[in-house]
């Protein structure tokens, strides 16, 4: 299925959801750009129970092929987009199914999610792809995120270069 024809539907990444996403991250795709399989799983199960950190799994056609995690800059003070406009939304995610790769799908489901973030109140969606990772910017784009800036953060793999990417509530679409 392309995502011309895709109705996406989201479901929130409960922990018995880790053995598909324990697949996916394996996956050569999207290891190259997570980290560790245990150490991603682990950081995800406590970031389960945070405020600000909602992760789901996207669904066509009720089979899930993608995770999507949303975070608030503001609920984390070592976060290094508390520069953004308060209400900002961060984006993250991954299509785990590689038969779904290449068909528009990451534009797809960013399209919907940012349409139910916007219609919640938030101004600004934030993503920040390695700047290696052209097909994720490209993808980005697609949905409606410019480039913002370039510049290094903290995560836990260490001190990285990102591509700042966002996308506003009034931009049209």
């Amino acid at each position: 299925m392309t995502a011309a024809a895709a109705a996406y539907g989201f479901s929130r990444v409960t922990r018995d959801d880790f053995p598909i996403l324990m697949r996916w991250m394996g996956e050569p795709h999207v290891a190259r750009w997570w980290g560790d399989v245990y150490c991603e799983l682990a950081a995800l199960s406590h970031a389960l129970d945070e405020p600000g950190f909602d992760a789901y799994l996207v669904h066509v056609e009720g089979r899930p092929f993608a995770y999507l995690q949303v975070t608030d800059p503001f609920a984390d003070e070592d976060n290094p987009y508390r520069d953004q406009p308060r209400g900002s939304r961060g984006l993250d995610l991954y299509i785990g199914e590689p038969s779904m790769t290449g068909r528009g799908h990451g534009p797809g489901l960013l399209q919907a999610m940012a349409g139910r973030l916007f219609a919640s109140g938030h101004p600004r969606l934030l993503i920040d792809p390695d700047p290696a990772n052209r097909n994720a910017i490209r993808a980005y784009e697609k949905a409606g995120f410019r480039h913002h800036s370039v510049r290094r953060v903290v995560v836990a793999a260490g001190d990285v270069a990102v591509v700042l990417m966002t996308r506003d509530r009034n931009e049209s679409r």
